[in-house]
């Protein structure tokens, strides 16, 4: 828990495991998850307010703190279904976003640089303050690539190559590359530009449809940047069962997103959209007592 506040804490016999933690600093008294929702769109990024030493100030998607969460939780509830007693979860929220900055903090160990934010590029990559692009123009839309070095990235740029070749393409700088010995780092931005010129050209003969079925038959490293309308047509989320109809007042129905899980082969039905907050916490499994507890809880945590 980064911070030095309080955690409030709820732990009923048989209720759902909560874990809030406070940050310090100028948010002092804020819940992390607000500031996970106010900045989660924000990718990679570090303070530049304190150039002596960086520290993270916003992140994207946590992935490792949702995992170290879980993980405890887990554990806690366990635990408390053996024994009846709770325990409380504590996860440095600050600890566990150091490694989702990638390259930042050894740039600052190391270098005394502190990395930015390049837009759709990415930095960190060139030794001489080059910027790949990460986000491609195609056909119907947008494309996730990026030039990368070893093993993983000779396989995909050698089967992109091909590709293109196939494709009866210019290579231009890239006919002259070998890829075996090819280090992404060490090219600047003249050289990093030349490279991607007739990639780009190249992307923007495919959909991402074509795309995503090209790279995957070739194992190459590279995803299609999907739109709502784009998840809403995936052939996996059908085939999975995903989506679920409900009913509408007016005797309509809308698909909504289903659960993201399956519980003994079976995915979790939902109920008719409602307002009423003890009605969701009730199809949650939790029952009367739990939840006036819980609103107690958070009416505390609120003061």
């Amino acid at each position: 828990m980064a911070g030095n506040g309080p955690s409030r804490r709820y732990q009923p016999r048989s209720g759902p495991c909560f874990r809030y933690a406070f940050w310090s600093g100028g948010a002092a008294g804020r819940l992390a998850g607000q500031r996970h929702r106010d900045h989660g769109s924000r990718r990679r990024h570090v303070d530049r307010r304190r150039a002596r030493r960086a520290a993270a100030s916003d992140f994207g998607p946590p992935i490792l703190p949702l995992g170290r969460r879980a993980a405890g939780a887990l554990v806690a509830l366990t635990h408390r279904s053996g024994g009846g007693g709770g325990q409380h979860v504590d996860v440095s929220a600050q600890a566990s976003i150091v490694t989702s900055l990638a390259h930042a903090p050894t740039f600052v160990d190391m270098l005394g640089v502190v990395p930015g934010r390049v837009g759709s590029g990415i930095s960190g990559r060139s030794v001489h303050g080059g910027t790949y692009r990460a986000f491609w123009r195609c056909k119907d839309g947008h494309i996730n690539f990026i030039i990368y070095g070893g093993p993983a990235g000779r396989r995909t740029n050698k089967a992109l190559v091909e590709w293109m070749r196939e494709k009866d393409l210019d290579l231009g700088f890239l006919a002259g590359i070998d890829w075996d010995t090819y280090d992404p780092i060490m090219a600047d931005q003249a050289e990093i530009d030349r490279v991607e010129a007739p990639i780009a050209i190249f992307f923007e003969t495919v959909t991402k449809a074509e795309f995503l079925d090209g790279a995957f038959r070739r194992e190459m490293l590279g995803y299609p940047v999907s739109t709502v309308a784009d998840i809403a047509a995936d052939p996996q989320l059908e085939a999975r069962g995903y989506w679920r109809d409900l009913p509408t007042a007016d005797g309509d129905s809308e698909r909504h997103c289903g659960a993201f899980l399956r519980v003994d082969g079976a995915r979790p039905s939902l109920s008719v959209k409602t307002d009423d907050n003890r009605t969701i916490l009730r199809d949650l499994g939790l029952v009367d007592t739990e939840i006036d507890a819980l609103a107690a809880g958070q009416e505390a945590a609120a003061e």
